[in-house]
């Protein structure tokens, strides 16, 4: 009974680690624009990054529609990212290089 408790104890430590380590690296702060993606009437929210990177901008209604409130205007979205690879297919509603789980963001040049 003790080993099995051991065993089952050093699983959870392992995968405890594993998941909180790869939270870590999803985490997204960058500083970019917002940009409406699409066409009428399947607009989307999508970020552009300074260094150019498109990302789908998955949020809330009211954090997406304070998002497409300040388009073209610099902020600093902060949230979390899936990067897309092979398993996730580029589509018409997503861009190139990921996701963005929106949290917040803070504006830091109005025009």
């Amino acid at each position: 009974m003790k080993k099995v408790f051991l065993v089952l104890a050093g699983f959870f430590c392992c995968f405890s680690a594993f998941f909180a380590h790869s939270r870590e690296n999803n985490l997204f702060s960058e500083t970019g624009t917002v940009h409406s993606f699409g066409n009428m009437p399947f607009v989307f929210p999508g970020f552009v990054t300074d260094d150019g990177k498109q990302y789908f901008i998955e949020a809330d209604e009211t954090l997406r529609n304070e998002l497409l409130g300040v388009q073209g205007e610099k902020i600093i979205l902060t949230g979390t990212v899936e990067k897309n690879d092979k398993k996730n297919v580029v589509s018409m509603s997503r861009l190139k290089d990921g996701t963005v789980r929106a949290e917040s963001f803070k504006i830091i040049d109005r025009k």
